[in-house]
C-alpha cells in the first residue's frame, strides 16, 4: 500500500535496483518491467495521469498483485486466458 497512502516521498523507502540490460530499475519481484517513454500527460482532477509509450518489456513467471474492492486477491488461470483471448 505504499504508493496508496498520503505522504511526501513514496519512493524513499522503495527498494529499487539497477538492471545489466536496457532496463531502467526494477522493483523487487515485479511481475513485469516495462522501458518506456512519457507518451501524454492527462490532468484527471488533482492527480496527474501518465501515458507511456512502450518499447520494450520484460515479463517474469509471478503471479501479479490485484487490488480490487478494498482487498488483495488473485486472477485464476482462467481469468488470465479470457483476458489473452479479448486482447
Amino acid at each position: 500500500m505504499q504508493f496508496a497512502t498520503r505522504g511526501a516521498n513514496k519512493f524513499s523507502q522503495l527498494d529499487c535496483s539497477p538492471n545489466k540490460d536496457q532496463f531502467g530499475p526494477s522493483v523487487p519481484n515485479a511481475t513485469a518491467i516495462l522501458n518506456c517513454e512519457t507518451y501524454q500527460r492527462i490532468t484527471v482532477g488533482d492527480h496527474l495521469m501518465l501515458v507511456g509509450k512502450v518499447h520494450q518489456y520484460k515479463q517474469f513467471d509471478r503471479p501479479p498483485l490485484v487490488f480490487e474492492k478494498g482487498r488483495f486477491t488473485s486472477i485464476t488461470n482462467d481469468q488470465a486466458a479470457i483476458s489473452q483471448t479479448a486482447a
